[in-house]
């Protein structure tokens, strides 16, 4: 299993707590201090994808469509240099707006890239996050089998796999028969319980209303 596949979703919850930062926090100077790191998180997503599953037969030909889609899409453009830019030259590409409300300043502001309008920082920040998610929630649905636990650790992949319970029980760390002497599903169930699991799963049910076997969450 690409066990390393937790970089992935690892980077997409660092993503979304910036995220979260940004769109509830009213202060200019930590917005922007939030907006940077968000920028940062976002981009190595697909970074950490790459590294994760570039040796995995077929990703690469399911990824150079996605990279084809965020080469197109305008917001991701516009992300990958205002990150650039914060980094390199502290430009932020922000026109500030806001109001005072009871003494305090609100945040609120726009996008600006060459002089044009792009949209709203909070609402271009979440519809990037969206469009990250939503190639991850594919790679789910594309190679689930190969980099989700629970998909993985089960007898059925296994036998496809040509592998045995022993080898899964290696696999994880511990002693080949490490299980034996109970029923087969048993010993698979008690090995995926000891698999790392950080599942963005939790992550596709709170934004995109689905599960990551790609079933709708009734709400």
């Amino acid at each position: 299993m690409s066990r390393s596949f937790g970089i992935v979703e690892t980077k997409l919850f660092e993503a979304e707590f910036f995220l979260t930062h940004i769109l509830e926090d009213t202060n200019p100077i930590h917005t922007k201090y939030y907006l940077s790191a968000f920028l940062t998180a976002s981009r190595s997503i697909t970074f950490a994808l790459q590294a994760s599953l570039n040796d995995v037969p077929e990703f690469n030909n399911w990824y150079s469509k996605h990279q084809e889609i965020l080469r197109e899409h305008e917001i991701a453009r516009f992300c990958v240099k205002a990150r650039n830019k914060v980094q390199k030259e502290a430009d932020y590409c922000i026109f500030e707006t806001g109001e005072m409300v009871d003494g305090k300043h609100i945040f609120t502001g726009v996008f600006i890239d060459d002089n044009k309008i792009v949209g709203d920082v909070k609402e271009v920040c979440f519809d990037y996050f969206l469009l990250l998610l939503n190639i991850i929630f594919d790679c789910y649905q594309n190679f689930g089998s190969t980099i989700d636990p629970e998909q993985y650790y089960t007898l059925e992949n296994y036998e496809k796999l040509g592998l045995s319970i022993e080898d899964a029980e290696e696999e994880l760390g511990f002693p080949r028969c490490w299980t034996a002497g109970i029923p087969d599903e048993e010993r698979m169930r008690l090995i995926r319980e000891q698999a790392p699991n950080e599942s963005a799963s939790y992550l596709f049910e709170k934004y995109l209303k689905k599960d990551k076997y790609g079933n709708s969450i009734r709400i």
